[in-house]
């Protein structure tokens, strides 16, 4: 399945669904892996689905408890990452055929609202209703360094793609910004603050990104994204149709 390399060549008037994958139950998330090779989404009936774009082979994971929010990958494509609202991440190894998960770990205090990995793929940052966001090493599972200061639930993370340093978004429309001198080093983190002013679709971190560092708008993949339909449905649309929150710093705290 072919995609358009930019959204700058893509014509809004000929949008058209290009390949559907389908599941029993509604969607939650989705994201592609590295590779290109593989879309996983998760449903409500508490599975990690993953399809293989070319084929539309569908593979179904199943160990969380509850629904799956969080879902990241490791750098190289091997490892896909979930985090459930049963608070637990698990980790798969999408190069084996085996559907039980490799490694699994109570992570938070209640649901995981999101996780991302850094930049150079060494660590993983979570976000969770324990009002906490905490670091780990992607490849051990290994806790870091827990993040504190949130009053309300943390809804979004995210890892800058150049600068060192980690965006933190909770339920009351606060972000906070974490960083560090050297990236190895989670000894001496430091904790800044922006308000987003306006939220788009629920996403209070996005738009504080944007705004913080808006030379992100020009380093992200504008090809196509995957959007959700309650019928449960995947559709490819171009990502122009996507509009995000602004958001401003405040004065420093």
């Amino acid at each position: 399945m072919k995609l358009p390399m930019s959204a700058a060549a893509a014509d809004p008037k000929k949008v058209k669904v290009v390949k559907e994958f389908v599941h029993d139950s509604p969607l939650i998330a989705c994201r592609f892996d590295p590779t290109g090779q593989y879309v996983v989404a998760t449903s409500q009936d508490n599975k990690v689905l993953r399809w293989d774009l070319e084929s539309g082979e569908k593979v179904e994971y199943t160990s969380h408890d509850s629904w799956v929010r969080g879902i990241e990958f490791s750098k190289d494509g091997k490892w896909l990452i979930t985090g459930g609202f049963d608070g637990q991440l698990a980790w798969w190894d999408l190069s084996s055929t085996s559907t039980e998960p490799a490694r699994k770990l109570d992570a938070h205090e209640g649901w995981i609202r999101s996780c991302h990995s850094s930049p150079n793929g060494q660590l993983l940052v979570t976000g969770g209703n324990d009002n906490l966001a905490k670091i780990w090493n992607l490849g051990s599972g290994e806790l870091l360094h827990t993040l504190s200061g949130h009053e309300k639930n943390v809804y979004s993370v995210a890892f800058h793609p150049t600068l060192n340093c980690v965006l933190t978004g909770d339920l009351a429309g606060v972000v906070n910004e974490w960083d560090w001198p050297i990236i190895k080093s989670l000894d001496h983190l430091m904790q800044r603050r922006c308000i987003p002013t306006t939220v788009a679709s629920g996403s209070i971190l996005e738009g504080c990104v944007r705004s913080r560092f808006p030379r992100i708008r020009n380093s992200l993949p504008a090809a196509v994204f995957i959007t959700l339909q309650i019928r449960s449905a995947l559709f490819t649309i171009p990502s122009s149709f996507y509009s995000i929150g602004k958001a401003k710093r405040s004065p420093k705290v």
